[in-house]
């Protein structure tokens, strides 16, 4: 099964489940929400997104 296409106006959620990258890129994150955005997307950036934890973007809660 596919899922439907994507949409302008659909909503697409930034997560960090496991590594902290984001955090220490903002500049290529923020190019990536510009180019995102400038497609038609709404886009949210979740609080873990660019949470550190020791080497993972947050807590094991924060995460989940």
């Amino acid at each position: 099964m596919k899922p439907p296409r994507l949409q302008k106006g659909n909503k697409i959620a930034i997560v960090s489940p496991a590594s902290a990258v984001a955090a220490y890129v903002p500049r290529r994150l923020a190019r990536g929400i510009a180019t995102l955005e400038k497609m038609g997307f709404e886009v949210v950036l979740m609080p873990n997104a660019t949470a550190v934890h020791s080497h993972t973007a947050g807590t094991i809660g924060e995460r989940l």
